[in-house]
């Protein structure tokens, strides 16, 4: 963490202006941090997050998407395409 002089600071407090390593946006009030001496572990653990947080959006989009074929089936709005072998 560095203030905005560059120089490396431990705390900030209220309206203090610091920049962090590893933040793609600014964090919410509220959210818990956690402090790593390596720069390395902190990249893969961040990486790793963001790859858990992609696979989780994914798997929700496709589940509403059967979803919604569902009901489009049930109602009778959904058209077969024909198959020719």
């Amino acid at each position: 963490m560095h203030n905005e002089r560059g120089q490396a600071v431990k705390e900030a407090g209220p309206s203090m202006p610091v920049s962090i390593l590893g933040f793609t946006g600014a964090p919410s009030a509220g959210d818990k941090f956690n402090v790593l001496s390596d720069e390395r572990e902190a990249k893969q653990i961040a990486t790793k997050r963001e790859q858990l947080h992609v696979n989780k959006d994914f798997g929700h989009r496709n589940t509403l998407r059967l979803m919604r074929s569902g009901r489009r089936i049930a109602i009778g709005d959904f058209q077969e395409l024909k198959h020719h072998c």
